[in-house]
């Protein structure tokens, strides 16, 4: 593939309104998604989406792509096509499916262009604040294969070899193409939103500790939910927290932790101080980011993805998750990662709180909550992208 291929395409001299409208919407759901998650859950549903994105795309082309010809394609993307001259935002948006349609034009899908060319899209998306990490457009292309073969004006028998028409563009099946995109990128950001709203978390891991099996033989408790919940939530919490959201006595909710460790779906991560000793005193930085502590309690997503499957039947837990007590100073280190320093603050603040802490991202539990219920299947049903 030579480098002009990579180039950004022109855009059509004149876009409609109504996909300049789509492209303008679209940013603001997506920022909005962005807010919906801490940082630590925001990271393990990454992790977790990159894993079905890859069935999804298997799905769309009919075959798997070799890792090599997908990591040429990211060194390409990112040393020849750029967005930069482009200053309106919603453009870039437009930009960036203008791009995957001429990739896709201009090569065989055989060679795995197919899947490259969303990989660069996702890459733009990136590129511009769209937040592609939080939501799937290869699984959204997925549920409507069909359409999107059609909308590059491939037919059944066409797929994999030569898109339809060669080389040549009209503004019309371009623009086509832009607004069937856009169409998916709206379903897949709702979806997403709505599967992230905490009325919907609550009710769905509400149903969860009072059904699933798995859970209810390992001995553990309903009343661990209103616990579970925050901790998806806040992306971690003190052990001493995550105890008294359950409502349980003390005795009795260290037992039920323990059996949650013991069967994966938390974990708990000591603490490193080592960091802290030039800045034990120092907390003129520190800001409200949520729940942590020496013994935080993380979610472990590799033992759960599957508990979440029924409709809700129980009574919603109460707000207790939406309190905080403690707040967090962000440090981040020569080598590009972050730890932090909590201080407790029902605690008077005392130095001898503060605790750093790795982010981590196998905890990808959030991600089961996402894969229970889909509206469109047409076999490429959440829980089999991800199982």
């Amino acid at each position: 593939m030579t480098a002009d291929q990579w180039l950004i395409p022109p855009l059509p001299d004149s876009i409609p309104p109504s996909i300049l409208a789509k492209a303008d919407v679209l940013v603001t759901k997506t920022a909005f998604l962005a807010g919906l998650l801490a940082p630590e859950t925001a990271a393990c549903l990454s992790r977790q989406l990159k894993v079905s994105d890859a069935e999804s795309s298997r799905i769309i082309d009919g075959h798997n792509t070799d890792l090599e010809v997908l990591e040429d394609a990211t060194n390409l993307a990112s040393t020849q096509s750029t967005l930069g001259e482009i200053t309106e935002l919603r453009r870039r948006l437009i930009a960036a499916l203008a791009h995957h349609y001429h990739l896709v034009q201009t090569q065989p899908l055989s060679d795995g262009i197919g899947a490259m060319a969303r990989l660069v899209v996702h890459m733009h998306f990136a590129q511009i604040g769209m937040h592609p990490h939080l939501w799937s457009l290869p699984r959204g292309i997925a549920c409507r294969r069909e359409e999107y073969h059609a909308a590059l004006g491939l037919t059944g028998s066409e797929q994999g070899r030569q898109p339809y028409g060669g080389f040549q563009r009209t503004d019309k099946a371009l623009l086509g193409f832009i607004a069937f995109m856009l169409d998916v990128c709206h379903e897949e950001v709702d979806y997403m939103s709505a599967a992230l709203n905490r009325r919907k978390l609550r009710e769905s891991v509400t149903n969860a500790f009072n059904t699933n099996s798995r859970l209810t033989e390992a001995g553990i408790r309903a009343e661990i939910a209103p616990a579970f919940l925050a901790l998806l939530i806040q992306g971690a919490l003190p052990r001493s927290e995550f105890k008294t959201f359950t409502g349980l006595q003390p005795e009795v909710a260290s037992n039920q932790v323990d059996r949650l460790i013991n069967i994966g779906l938390v974990m708990s991560l000591p603490s490193d101080v080592s960091l802290l000793e030039d800045e034990a005193t120092n907390t003129s930085d520190i800001r409200c980011s949520g729940l942590m502590s020496s013994r935080a309690v993380w979610p472990e997503a590799a033992t759960f993805r599957k508990c979440l499957d029924k409709p809700p039947t129980a009574k919603p837990p109460s707000r207790k998750d939406e309190r905080s007590a403690l707040v967090i100073e962000t440090i981040k280190l020569d080598n590009g990662s972050k730890r932090y320093r909590v201080v407790d603050l029902e605690e008077g603040g005392s130095a001898s709180k503060h605790g750093v802490f790795k982010i981590r991202a196998e905890a990808d539990v959030v991600c089961s909550l996402l894969n229970a219920e889909h509206p469109r299947q047409s076999g490429v049903g959440r829980a089999s992208a991800s199982s």
